[in-house]
């Protein structure tokens, strides 16, 4: 036994030897490391690969010819279902063989994104990476990004971000499996299959079935406003921002893109609130707005503004030039975006050059214990509110909350059905 020991000790030297020098030679400092340039393309990636039923979809889909469409090197990233979560999703091989190609079409245009996409990139930001998919909604219209365009058609999105190295996509996990690079794009497979939002803001909401006292109390708001300052100054509609605008004449903006946090019927219940009557009650047990007839200008606000305007991250409470329209933000965050780090420093509006600096982000972040997203306006005695739930819909997420966000200054001293 020696023996062998020492002859493969004597042959691990031979063999250590014979290696040339140049092999260990250390790279110079600032001098560039040398790389393997990638050649294979995205579609060899894929071929190559082992997801047996998105492949069956691509070939039976028309995706070739529409992704080449716009030239055969313009990068891809495919976020590709593996079998297992297709087959728990109900798409097994079979069922994709015998479906309409369109069908496919619109299942996989969802799964492939504008451009690539990879690991590296997307954990070095500290939000997500907002990735544009291929598939459209041609009755849906964004405020444009380019000056040269009025309107923006509506695509998909897909918001990417990496937690604990994991993926997340639109804020839930998606796995850790490893993302294959090409030359013109991204294969990244993942462990779900991804459903499109069908629903606005509000239809989510009202259907639902949780948030009526919610919806109630904005709807009361907006009618309470009209009669308490004569409808002299205009307060935006709860729902603005929240459903598709009419647009007679299809060619201008009917939509945007946002976030909110929603507590349920249960956190007004929890607060003392048994019914809207009670949530009315309160609202009007405080004082009211009214006309300055001398100024012409509105004095003061609801005590439920107080308690639910920072749902929508404070933007009713932002103060704005009467004669310049606020430019708000874009705020698209899900549950991997609300980190101080990320949204502490953010804009919610840009301000005017002149009257008003910008509306810096009202709230700060944290996990509890089971690393679930804390909410609470900045520096408030009041406990965070807790995101229990995510729901995504055509403008952004809803983020379902177990407590109120009131304004720091907030104060629950008035009596609601005999508690304080």
């Amino acid at each position: 036994m020696n023996i062998h020991k020492l002859l493969t000790f004597f042959l691990f030297l031979f063999v250590l030897a014979s290696c040339r020098k140049e092999e260990f030679k250390q790279v110079a400092e600032g001098e560039t490391i040398p790389h393997e340039e990638i050649t294979i393309l995205l579609k060899e990636v894929l071929d190559a690969s082992s997801y047996t039923i998105f492949k069956a979809a691509w070939q039976r889909s028309n995706m070739e010819r529409i992704v080449t469409a716009g030239g055969k090197q313009t990068p891809h990233t495919l976020l590709v279902p593996t079998d297992e979560a297709f087959i728990a999703d109900g798409l097994t091989l079979a069922a994709v063989s015998t479906m309409e190609p369109a069908l496919l079409d619109s299942i996989l245009l969802y799964h492939t994104l504008i451009g690539t996409y990879d690991p590296r990139s997307v954990s070095g930001k500290t939000g997500s990476s907002p990735g544009i998919s291929m598939l459209k909604n041609m009755n849906l219209r964004l405020p444009a990004t380019e000056i040269a365009n009025r309107t923006d058609q509506y695509a998909y999105r897909q918001y990417l971000g990496i937690v604990d190295g994991e993926l997340m996509i639109n804020g839930a996990k998606s796995g850790k499996l490893p993302a294959v690079m090409a030359k013109n794009g991204t294969l990244w497979p993942i462990n779900k299959v991804l459903h499109r939002p069908t629903k606005t803001i509000l239809a989510a909401l009202q259907q639902d079935g949780r948030f009526g006292m919610y919806l109630g109390m904005l709807e009361t708001m907006d009618a309470d406003w009209l009669n308490d300052t004569y409808g002299v100054l205009p307060r935006a509609p709860f729902q603005n921002g929240w459903v598709v605008k009419e647009d007679y004449f299809g060619d201008n903006v009917n939509m945007d893109l946002t976030t909110i946090f929603a507590p349920t019927d249960e956190v007004f219940h929890q607060a003392g609130f048994e019914n809207l009557e009670a949530l009315q009650a309160f609202n009007r047990s405080r004082p009211v707005p009214y006309l300055d007839w001398d100024t012409y200008q509105v004095v003061g606000g609801y005590a439920a503004d107080s308690l639910l305007a920072l749902n929508r991250f404070g933007v009713l409470l932002a103060p704005t030039d009467p004669n310049v329209s606020p430019r708000y933000n874009q705020m698209v965050f899900y549950i991997n975006d609300f980190t101080n780090e990320n949204l502490s420093e953010f804009n919610v509006t840009a301000g005017t050059e002149l009257s008003f600096p910008p509306y810096v982000m009202p709230l700060e972040f944290g996990r509890d214990a089971s690393g679930r997203v804390t909410v609470k306006a900045k520096g408030s005695p009041h406990p965070a509110a807790t995101v229990v739930e995510q729901i995504n819909t055509l403008m952004g997420p809803i983020h379902v909350i177990d407590k109120f966000i009131p304004t720091k200054e907030f104060k629950f001293d008035v009596t609601v059905n005999g508690s304080r």
